[in-house]
């Protein structure tokens, strides 16, 4: 019988030029204004992640694993937009739930 992995969960805040302002076990790399690719634990695979703008009445965010593609892996992408729907730098907090490989 396989033994199943208990989930694990890495998160964090991150601000509007993608440095990690709390949380550890990852990292953030801008891509652009608005554009942030966060880095995890290379041993570490991504079942599900969530973020949100820490100001949800100001702007709103995308999650994918990069060009709208799924995420695979230990990264993953996330776009800031204003309220307006342009992209731009805006303070987003996630939560990544995963298993250790």
């Amino acid at each position: 019988m396989r033994r199943r992995r208990n989930p694990e969960v890495i998160s964090g805040q991150v601000s509007n030029v993608s440095v990690p302002t709390s949380g550890d076990g990852f990292t953030a790399v801008s891509g652009g204004a608005g554009i942030h690719q966060v880095f995890l634990p290379s041993n570490f695979r991504i079942i599900s992640v969530v973020a949100t703008p820490n100001n949800p009445s100001a702007a709103m965010v995308t999650v994918d694993g990069g060009t709208g593609a799924p995420i695979v892996g230990n990264s993953f992408v996330v776009r800031t937009y204003t309220a307006a729907g342009a992209l731009a730098g805006v303070p987003w907090t996630f939560v990544a739930v995963g298993v250790q490989q």
